[in-house]
């Protein structure tokens, strides 16, 4: 939740070798037809040009996380940030034109808002001026809701208040083979009564090639039982169900 001032949004952006994506990625960025306050890229230790195409971006500022993993890296990323509002995406990630608008109007509406999250189409069964594809993310809601009867937020197209985020920092884990990072804030946001908003036209574009492979679909969904026990154990997390509403 935000007092009554002007909303500002970071956007953060942990890479890894992500030269093939991450220039779409900051495009769509670009072309928003309300800009950011500030863009971060994290170069998680990269050998390719992710970091070059990123600084090539005059609204990019580049950091470097040496620390390897996703977590270290969007924690590195937002500790640089100055807005009220931290928006975490993917280097694969492309915004509609109206995010920014659209996050920032949701926060507007919604005073008591601590998170925001939308779903997010895939480009290979996506088609000109056509939102298809969304049957991995709304998979993954489904599978949160099943799971732990909440309204979870989605690495590629989640928000979170600076406030919210400095509550539950300290909080989260740093160890990647016990949790899904994203799955992991979801619910210290939860323990503390915080509120998470899914809206519907929070619209975004990611590679769904990386969902495919067996091995790492079995492996996510190993993860994210495993994230659900981390929590329960911690006294963060107790099975129950809540009512979940999609705006």
């Amino acid at each position: 939740m935000i007092a009554d001032k002007t909303l500002t949004l970071s956007i953060v952006i942990p890479a890894y070798n992500e030269e093939a994506v991450l220039g779409a990625c900051l495009h769509a960025i670009a072309k928003q037809t309300v800009p950011p306050d500030e863009v971060i890229v994290v170069d998680n230790n990269s050998s390719d040009a992710t970091a070059a195409i990123a600084a090539s971006f005059p609204f990019v500022t580049v950091i470097h996380e040496p620390a390897q993993g996703i977590i270290a890296a969007h924690h590195a990323g937002f500790r640089k940030t100055s807005s009220n509002l931290i928006a975490r995406i993917d280097a694969d990630t492309v915004m509609s034109k109206t995010w920014v608008e659209r996050v920032l109007s949701d926060f507007k509406t919604h005073k008591k808002l601590d998170a925001l999250t939308g779903p997010g189409a895939v480009y290979e069964l996506a088609f000109e001026d056509l939102y298809p594809g969304e049957i991995f993310s709304k998979y993954y809601f489904a599978l949160g809701r099943r799971l732990f009867g909440l309204q979870l937020l989605w690495g590629s197209n989640m928000v979170i208040t600076k406030s919210m985020w400095e509550k539950i920092e300290q909080d989260t884990c740093q160890n990647e083979r016990l949790v899904h990072d994203d799955v992991d804030i979801s619910l210290l946001v939860h323990h503390l009564g915080g509120t998470i908003m899914y809206d519907r036209y929070l619209k975004v574009y990611i590679h769904g090639i990386r969902f495919i492979a067996p091995k790492k679909v079995a492996h996510y969904h190993r993860k994210i039982v495993k994230t659900r026990e981390y929590h329960i154990k911690r006294g963060t997390y107790t099975p129950r169900h809540r009512r979940i509403k999609a705006y």
